[in-house]
């Protein structure tokens, strides 16, 4: 019989390779729609992606170009996706085989329940829609998924030492991948909150002043991105004086930790000083310009896309609160969750564009309409259906909880703070209220009827995107449900218990494969790349090629960064033309262009109020 060790990494290397497996058959050939265009621009020239950018996923993907032999370079960078989202859908495994010793802590749990239902978990975390979607494109939720399940195995890892060296060493290492992360996309940290709760659960943490000093300072990555460097820094300066004025050893102990802390966030973030050495060598594909302080702080603050606080736009609802929660197009968490595993998709508010999905049962084809065409009008059995696919996972996170508060707490807020919390926090769009500054002014006119602002458009994509973790967490929560479900069967009918184990490790992948596989085989796909090549095309020799959003824009710039396609046509976005730098990167970049303006005169130009 395998020793535990080795079965443990079977285990994960089971679903690391059936994920793998699946998603480089299914990867995209080319570009895709959205950002991968710009991302993929972005890593082969080694530019700055749009705010807050992504330096560290853009020396991975350029390292990726380099490395692998496919031909088209788009190829190289979507397999970075493919990569990283196995490995995160292994160390979903992992996850659920360290919380479940960690829950059964005096023994009890069988082998086989625990091992089926880390593999119920990671099958159900590879093939679902959403992270399927992103696992066989160009984008970055593959790496930062995968960052933010290293982090939350090794909190369960610093949790199983505390007390100890290692957990000391272990803090350091999260510290340090989870700011590492934000090289890769600011999602990286969405679960930062639910890791501080975690450690101030333990006694020890908590009378830890120094540390608990240097959490919240370093936290500062989350309300105030921009003056992160100078809160680390003065970590690293309170801290460190401490350290060395302390006489008691404890006291030594707690102020050196306390410093790494802040030492170890800094290299972490240190990714970003990529940033401006790009920029001031002039590179192409530069939507940073941050030749300067104040420019490079408004770049990771997001100031292009608006200045408002996105905690205080939480708290002035931009929808219908049932749309935000159940099924909505472009927005409902609940109707992208029973997406997730089962071949209904949410739809759209047009009928006619409301896709049906069909797949072969039992031999027969059947047609799944689309859920808001079918639900849209009966809240009550979609707040149903809502609640009964999260009573089986949340039921295990309750067992879990009632055998270890702290570790059954942890993973069911976990899924909370990345679903419920996520809903709260996006505050999506449904196209019927006003943004909260347009709130404001029409309040300040005494809410005259004639000066009442417009609502602001509704999503204009799908964003389930987001609710990335909560689908991750709620299949390690089917996972741990399973595992209960099974060491039940094992403890009453022994003999029921392999065929149970198989049945369900079975369903887990076969469901969602079925459901999804249509819909996410890429192979073939080359509309995006033949769109692009055909809007280039249609120009004259030196045109210029006005745009306005991602998906006419950022295939154009792979085409012409990456293939060198038509790169004599100036591509125009006019999203951008509201922003300095880009207007001056339209005189200064090849192929240039004359504008009435000169440099000065744009940098003069200010906003016109309401």
């Amino acid at each position: 019989m395998l020793n535990e060790k080795k079965t443990d990494l079977l285990v994960a290397l089971t679903v690391f390779f059936a994920a793998f497996f699946v998603y480089f058959s299914t990867m995209a050939p080319t570009v895709s729609w959205w950002d991968c265009g710009e991302l993929i621009a972005a890593s082969h020239v080694l530019g700055n992606p749009h705010p807050p950018g992504n330096p560290f996923f853009t020396v991975l993907a350029r390292a990726f170009i380099v490395v692998l032999p496919f031909a088209e370079v788009a190829a190289r960078v979507n397999f970075v996706s493919v990569l990283t989202m196995a490995l995160t859908s292994m160390m979903a495994a992992l996850f659920i085989i360290k919380a479940m010793r960690l829950v059964f802590r005096e023994g009890g749990v069988n082998r086989i329940a625990l091992y089926a239902g880390a593999l119920v978990g990671g099958f159900l975390v590879a093939f679902s829609d959403t992270i399927w979607f992103s696992a066989v494109e160009a984008e970055a939720y593959g790496a930062a998924m995968l960052i933010v399940m290293l982090v939350s195995w090794l909190s369960l890892h610093w949790y199983q030492h505390r007390g100890t060296p290692v957990a000391d060493r272990t803090l350091l290492l999260m510290v340090f991948v989870g700011f590492l992360g934000v090289g890769v996309h600011l999602f990286a940290l969405v679960t930062l909150p639910a890791v501080g709760l975690f450690m101030l659960l333990d006694k020890e943490t908590r009378s830890n002043l120094p540390l608990l000093f240097a959490g919240v300072m370093v936290f500062s990555i989350v309300y105030d991105v921009g003056d992160f460097i100078f809160y680390a820094l003065i970590v690293i300066a309170v801290c460190g004086t401490g350290w060395l004025v302390s006489k008691a050893p404890e006291w030594r102990r707690r102020f050196a930790l306390a410093t790494m802390v802040g030492v170890v966030a800094i290299l972490g973030f240190s990714s970003y000083a990529y940033v401006p050495l790009r920029t001031h060598v002039n590179v192409s594909l530069d939507e940073a310009e941050t030749k300067t302080w104040p420019v490079f702080k408004e770049y990771l603050e997001r100031k292009q896309y608006g200045s408002d606080s996105m905690i205080k736009r939480a708290f002035h609802r931009r929808a219908h609160l049932q749309n935000q929660i159940l099924i909505h197009p472009h927005m409902g968490y609940g109707g992208y969750m029973l997406a997730q595993y089962f071949p209904w998709k949410v739809g759209d508010r047009d009928d006619e564009s409301s896709e049906s999905v069909v797949r072969t049962v039992f031999g027969k084809e059947v047609e799944f309409r689309a859920l808001y065409e079918t639900l849209a009008d009966n809240p009550r059995i979609q707040l149903l259906l809502f609640l009964l696919l999260q009573i089986p996972f949340l039921y295990g996170g309750w067992l879990a909880f009632r055998r270890n508060r702290m570790v059954g707490s942890y993973l069911l807020v976990l899924y909370a703070a990345t679903s419920y919390g996520l809903i709260f926090y996006l505050n999506f769009s449904d196209g019927t209220q006003m943004e909260l500054r347009d709130y404001e002014y029409w309040k300040s006119t005494g809410f005259d009827a004639q000066q009442k602002p417009p609502p602001v458009h509704m999503e204009v994509r799908e964003r389930d995107y987001f609710f990335t973790p909560g689908f991750i967490y709620m299949g390690i929560l089917f996972g741990v449900a399973a595992v209960f479900l099974l060491n039940w069967i094992a403890a009453r009918r022994k003999l029921l218990l392999r065929p149970a184990a198989g049945a369900l490790a079975l369903l887990a992948i076969a469901v969602p494969v079925w459901s999804n596989y249509k819909e996410h085989d890429r192979t073939g796909d080359y509309v995006p790349y033949d769109y692009a090549y055909n809007l280039l095309n249609s120009c004259r020799p030196n045109s210029i090629l006005f745009t306005n959003g991602d998906n006419d824009t950022f295939p154009l710039w792979f085409l012409q960064e990456v293939e060198g396609i038509r790169r004599d046509v100036r591509v125009v976005n006019l999203s951008l033309v509201n922003t300095n730098w880009y207007m001056h990167q339209l005189y200064d970049h090849e192929p240039k262009l004359k504008i009435g303006f000169s440099p000065a005169e744009i940098d003069a130009l200010q906003p016109q109020p309401w």
